[in-house]
């Protein structure tokens, strides 16, 4: 019955699949031979390398680019754990070529060192709506360029990611992403004192812990603002956000009495910034700070 369901059924079933798994589905009759070739997102996989794995995963990685139906839109790409660095180069290289639209590349192992040959590549798509970039456990940072320029880009999402400085002592990457909407920042670190968050369109920004700076804000839509983790960051702006509607700040404790008065006079800091707001939901742990209540 399920092999009588239309294409457009199918295609959709599959492509919730990982692309390992899709490709299976050619063994359960010959109805389903060739619709793995057709594939709008492809999600590529694999367990931790050995000399076997890493052999047939390359093989199953060069098959599937050479025959996938180029006539059906390449919508989104998804690289998980581990996998082999040219591989991971030729399978971002190809989804670039095929105007991918949404791109994810999780980096989630301690041997591992990727090379990261595609990411020039990756920072000047035209096509890119979504972009989400993660290092977590790799030696190697990802080292982003001075200023990325993504035009088509609605939603960032980037961790353990290093910027690099436009000038002596600020890095400015977001101001020729002209229709950026969303942009989450996870434990990122900088070459400069100053992060400068200059983008117009720019409606929703969350911030994970990252390196301690000084964040300057030129986003006069921005509506939505959160911030979490140690109390580390100076905050400023440019205008008074009035379209700012929530705020949701999440702190930690500090562990010592002799720092709650420099993280106090910071969170108090932060609210005189996000004066205008309509909603805040502040943690308990950052109204303690603020109160010196241990």
């Amino acid at each position: 019955r399920i092999s009588a369901l239309p294409d457009s059924l199918l295609f959709h079933m599959i492509n919730f699949m990982d692309t390992k798994s899709a490709v299976q589905t050619c063994v359960l009759s010959k109805r389903w031979n060739d619709l793995s070739k057709c594939l709008t997102n492809l999600t590529f996989n694999s367990d931790l390398p050995s000399e076997g794995l890493d052999r047939s995963f390359k093989k199953f990685e060069s098959w599937v680019l050479s025959s996938r139906d180029d006539s059906y839109p390449l919508l989104n790409l998804t690289i998980e754990s581990w996998i082999d660095a040219d591989v991971q180069d030729r399978v971002i290289k190809y989804a670039l070529l095929h105007n991918v639209q949404k791109l994810k590349m999780n980096i989630n192992s301690t041997t591992y060192r990727p090379n990261f040959k595609s990411l020039p590549l990756i920072f000047r798509s035209q096509s890119l709506t979504s972009l989400e970039l993660s290092n977590k456990l790799s030696p190697s940072r990802l080292k982003l360029p001075k200023s990325l320029c993504l035009p088509a880009l609605k939603s960032l999402h980037l961790a353990y990611v290093t910027f690099t400085a436009s000038d002596k002592d600020r890095v400015e990457p977001f101001s020729n992403c002209h229709v950026l909407n969303t942009l989450v920042l996870r434990n990122f670190s900088l070459s400069a004192q100053v992060l400068s968050i200059s983008n117009s369109t720019l409606s929703s920004l969350t911030i994970f812990e990252g390196q301690a700076c000084s964040i300057v804000l030129s986003t006069p839509n921005l509506s939505s603002f959160s911030i979490t983790g140690s109390v580390g960051h100076q905050l400023s702006s440019t205008s008074d956000l009035s379209f700012l509607g929530e705020v949701n700040i999440n702190i930690y404790m500090p562990w010592s009495e002799t720092s709650l008065d420099g993280k106090s006079s910071i969170i108090i800091k932060w609210l005189g910034v996000l004066a205008n707001v309509k909603i805040l939901t502040i943690g308990l742990c950052a109204i303690q700070t603020i109160l010196h209540v241990s």
